[in-house]
């Protein structure tokens, strides 16, 4: 029986999945990073760099874990994709849709702001956005 991992940290992800990987193939693989110490992107670099393509995230990280010491929450979608518009990756998810879903969460209901570069992937969105 497979059990969920509870604590991978940035130089284990690769091990971590090594293992798994000997078992099930990275094709029905996913990731899910909790943005724990801030090291949820390079964790999710690192899955995808081993050829696993299914990343979980959270618009404006919302959510947590209380298992997770020290995570302030999910990863948020709009800075996975903006990761992965930087590495000339496509996505499923366009930032500005992201952004804007975000922003109604954050200005609009009133939730903490998690995404580490919502003020740079904000820039000219929140003017356009009314609620």
């Amino acid at each position: 029986m497979l059990h969920a991992c509870m604590d991978v940290h940035t130089g284990s992800m690769a091990a971590m999945l090594k293992e798994v990987m000997l078992c099930l193939p990275e094709s029905i693989l996913a990731v899910h990073c909790h943005d724990t110490y801030g090291q949820a992107l390079v964790n999710i670099l690192t899955a995808l760099q081993m050829g696993i393509s299914t990343v979980d995230a959270s618009v404006a990280g919302l959510g947590g874990c209380p298992y997770a010491e020290g995570a302030s929450g999910n990863v948020a979608t709009e800075d996975v994709v903006y990761m992965l518009d930087g590495l000339g990756v496509e996505t499923v998810s366009p930032c500005p849709l992201s952004c804007r879903v975000a922003i109604y969460c954050i200005v609009g209901c009133g939730f903490e702001e998690t995404a580490r570069g919502q003020q740079f992937h904000f820039q000219g969105i929140e003017q356009e956005t009314s609620f």
